[in-house]
């Protein structure tokens, strides 16, 4: 499971750029029961204590593992320019389409009976794929496939999106700004 967490560190890196605006709102998020109101070192001794494995510390940031939402997967909790946390999740498992599908459709449903309906969405196979031709990894892999979902709330900004690992393996990102 370690030598899975390197691969994933670059495609977590990019996945925190893409979204990497600082706080959005006033209030506060909570990821796993625990408000993302303290700085980073705090923040992270705190999901440990919510029940996740500590990997390692990289500068500012610390890379866990455990369970979301019934999925093994790794976490990483970045500092923003203040030093709160922001925090990436990555599935570990999922080698097919329908599978990480299966898994995106689970965590946006929860995410929606929760929060209401995204704010945006966007599902879509660029030209020359489409969905149900038998190749949406290779789609998936070669950059085709645009797969998310976001909520702005007043506290700040999930996302859950499709993406890849540097190897190319299929990873479904939620993301906590």
């Amino acid at each position: 499971f370690k030598s899975f967490l390197g691969m994933k560190r670059i495609a977590l890196t990019l996945a925190v750029a893409l979204i990497g605006i600082a706080s959005y709102g006033q209030g506060h998020m909570k990821f796993k029961g625990v408000e993302m109101n303290v700085k980073t070192p705090k923040y992270a001794r705190q999901l440990v204590k919510a029940g996740l494995e500590m990997d390692f510390r990289a500068g500012r940031d610390f890379y866990l593992h455990g369970y979301f939402a019934g999925y093994e997967s790794e976490v990483a909790v970045y500092s923003n320019e203040e030093g709160m946390p922001r925090i990436v999740i990555a599935t570990v498992k999922g080698y097919s389409w329908s599978h990480v599908k299966r898994v995106y459709d689970n965590y946006t449903q929860n995410l929606t009976a929760k929060y209401g309906e995204p704010s945006y969405t966007d599902h879509a196979f660029l030209s020359p794929y489409r969905e149900g031709m038998g190749n949406e990894l290779i789609a998936l892999k070669n950059g085709y496939v645009q797969w998310r979902s976001e909520w702005m709330l007043p506290e700040g900004i999930i996302m859950v999106h499709i993406s890849t690992d540097t190897e190319g393996n299929p990873l479904v990102c939620v993301s906590y700004t």
